[in-house]
This record gives C-alpha cells, sequence and structure tokens, in this order.
C-alpha cells in the first residue's frame, strides 16, 4: 500500500515538472498575437439636447504583429447602434467603433460596449454616459 502511494505521487510530479517545462519553453517565445489598444475607453457626453446628437467614436490600434480582427461588437442594450472596423488590421494599423446612443430617452445614462476580437486582449468594454434633457417647450 505504502508502495504504490509512493509510485503514485513520483508519477504525479513527474508529469508536473514536465507541464512546467512546457510552459517555460513557451513563455520563452516571443507572442506575436494581434493586440487592440484604444485612446481612451470612456466617452462623456455631458449633457445632450434631447434628439440631439448621441454618437462618438473610439479609436483603436493594433499593437501587436499580426492581423487584429474585430469579431463583434454588442451594446448592453437597445438604445445603442454600434459599428466598427471590418476588415482586418495589420500591425501598426488603426480602426474605430463607432457608437450612437439613442437621445429620446430622457435622463442620466452610462451603458457599455463589448467588443471581441481575436486579439490577446480579446475583450473590451467600452463605457458611454452622460445626461440627455428633458424636451424644451
Amino acid at each position: 500500500m505504502k508502495r504504490s502511494v509512493i509510485v503514485f505521487l513520483v508519477v504525479i510530479f513527474s508529469a508536473s515538472e514536465g507541464d512546467s517545462q512546457d510552459n517555460r519553453s513557451r513563455s520563452d517565445e516571443k507572442d506575436t498575437r494581434p493586440e487592440i489598444k484604444f485612446e481612451k475607453t470612456i466617452h462623456d457626453f455631458g449633457k445632450i439636447k434631447y434628439n440631439g446628437d448621441g454618437t462618438c467614436s473610439f479609436k483603436f490600434e493594433n499593437t501587436g504583429e499580426e492581423p487584429l480582427a474585430v469579431i463583434k461588437v454588442r451594446g448592453d442594450c437597445g438604445c445603442i447602434i454600434p459599428a466598427w472596423t471590418k476588415e482586418p488590421i495589420k500591425s501598426g494599423g488603426t480602426g474605430t467603433v463607432e457608437v450612437e446612443y439613442n437621445t429620446r430617452i430622457v435622463g442620466y445614462f452610462s451603458k457599455t460596449i463589448r467588443v471581441q476580437s481575436n486579439a490577446r486582449n480579446s475583450l473590451i468594454i467600452l463605457t458611454i454616459k452622460g445626461e440627455v434633457s428633458p424636451v424644451e417647450d
């Protein structure tokens, strides 16, 4: 019984040592995957008139070596209409995520937009906030 426990522990330690060597050799390799870097991740509209301009733009750059593809951009509610650069972006290239907020909804708002890509930082959260003023008579 004692011998089988010792054999079991030796096997476990041997397997984990092999894994750690694999991880070290992989971490020594340069990561060439794309990386998405936004100039800003929050846009504050401040006060907006009812039915006013609720559009803003988030500019980003591919700081990795491989082409960057933005796969999906989704707002957290139907009050946001996103549009984004659809073609792959080469290393050093730039793209944009355009966001339009429905300014016929009166009051304070804070909304998030999820940007999914093939980058090593594959999920980025953008935020828009502001306050839509009531209709003036």
